[in-house]
């Protein structure tokens, strides 16, 4: 089964978990999402367009930090072909969303069951995956 069918599927649990247990819970998941994407000094996000899962070794990796200001959430990185960047980051049921000057919205979804890349999601024909800084 192909990774984006897997994230399609896996975005379709999430979205039936959030209508079967209510906005209350999803309000408690979207404070979780923001203070444990504050919370860590930094962030590795990975990107590809075409190269397979397991050759990770091979894709765009950059630096990234999300900081708290006021009721906003953003997420500050250094693009290795583009330079610094700044984008706002909307938390959403189950992960948070950000739109991206060269590759358009990108979705993420949490997936507690991966300690190492908590954090996946499709955009503009990319795959990303967000992982802790070591």
């Amino acid at each position: 089964m192909s990774y984006f069918r897997r994230l399609s599927i896996a975005f379709a649990i999430s979205l039936v978990a959030f209508v079967l247990v209510g906005p209350a819970s999803a309000a408690a998941a979207d404070d979780k999402t923001w203070g444990l994407l504050s919370s860590e000094k930094s962030w590795l996000m990975a990107y590809t367009a075409s190269s397979p899962l397991d050759a990770f070794e091979r894709w765009e990796i950059m630096p990234v930090v999300y900081v708290s200001e006021g009721s906003k959430l953003f997420q500050k990185g250094d693009n290795p072909t583009h330079g610094p960047t700044v984008l706002d980051v909307e938390i959403t049921d189950g992960g948070f969303t950000f739109v991206s000057p060269f590759v358009g919205r990108v979705a993420m979804i949490y997936d507690r069951a991966d300690a190492k890349h908590p954090f996946k999601g499709v955009g503009g024909g990319y795959t990303f995956w967000l992982t802790y800084r070591q």
